[in-house]
């Protein structure tokens, strides 16, 4: 069984080689997977210059679609020893979010990759409208490809063991991308029992050292039973306390991660995680990838053949 049967990869304007299509040729190569190279492009002003031409001539837009095609074509050429089965499409469209998402489902697609288009940080990726559209909900996993590494090596996936059922389908797309790449997988779970929440969801501000302990306690004491569970090896288990963006952030560079695995128990607590102004500015700090897990790509099917989360003998 495959990790991913079919990958599809979101190019950038401009044709050439970028980040992701490196990352999407080499997944694909890896794990025997067709690629399909999807370029969404829109402009109001050639919309209006094609309505002024003559009926039955050629558009403005149709010659643009053509010479983007020819570009991803060439772009695609350099990786020719890889010999990956390759399609590409160039569309236009004014709702890209949603073309994306038709072709998820209609292709059968097992991840998305997509290049962070500003380079200084994962957290600039989000004032994109179609990036925050796909990180709340694509349907399959979306790899938002930071950095130039053709694969990564050594992968961080964050879970929150408090829900253990989404942190198990987290943790099997994890192991999807680790075992195509053939990658270490390391886990991670920050906790923060400093705050506890009353029935509303406020911030119950006061809290004695002996309840502080305890949440500590039962924080470990979960994080123990997923790992062991889930056959992580001592060495690859990092519990932390504190903010989770900024702990996880932390273990990465710590262990000079090539991405972070992250998924979420609902669209609301994602969110906060990701868009909140502190968290966002944390994780704008971390240089590697990151592997978005939605509510809806939790359920998608992408269990690898074999254990990656143990060390080799």
């Amino acid at each position: 069984m495959k990790s991913y049967e079919r990958i599809l990869l979101i190019a950038r304007a401009g044709g050439g080689a970028s980040p992701a299509m490196r990352q999407a040729m080499w997944l694909a190569h890896r794990s025997g997977a067709a690629l399909h190279v999807l370029l969404p492009l829109h402009s109001m002003a050639l919309d209006v210059v094609d309505r002024l031409r003559q009926a039955g001539s050629g558009t403005v837009r149709d010659g643009l679609l053509r010479e983007h095609r020819d570009a991803l074509r060439t772009a695609l050429s350099g990786y020719a020893e890889l010999q990956v089965a390759t399609t590409v499409e160039v569309i236009w469209t004014d709702v890209p979010g949603e073309e994306i998402r038709t072709h998820v489902i209609e292709s059968h697609s097992d991840l998305v990759v997509k290049d962070v288009e500003l380079p200084h940080g994962l957290r600039r990726i989000l004032t994109t409208p179609l990036d925050r559209e796909l990180l709340r909900s694509c349907p399959v996993p979306v790899l938002l490809v930071h950095s130039g590494r053709m694969t990564p090596r050594r992968i961080v996936v964050a879970v929150d063991v408090m829900a253990p059922d989404a942190a198990a389908q987290t943790m099997r797309q994890a192991l999807a991308l680790a075992y195509a790449a053939d990658a270490e997988l390391h886990l991670a779970y920050a906790a923060l029992p400093m705050s506890a929440l009353d029935a509303s969801g406020a911030v119950v501000p006061s809290m004695t050292a002996e309840i502080y302990e305890t949440l500590c306690q039962v924080h470990q004491d979960r994080f123990k039973s997923f790992a062991d569970a889930h056959g992580i090896a001592p060495a690859r288990r990092h519990f932390r306390i504190g903010p989770t963006a900024s702990a996880i952030v932390d273990c990465a560079e710590t262990l000079h991660a090539d991405a972070i695995v992250l998924g979420s128990n609902d669209r609301h607590r994602f969110e906060r995680l990701l868009l909140g102004s502190t968290a966002e500015a944390l994780i704008g700090e971390a240089s590697c990838d990151l592997l978005v897990v939605t509510a809806e790509a939790r359920h998608h099917d992408t269990t690898p053949r074999r254990d990656l989360t143990v060390d080799a003998p």
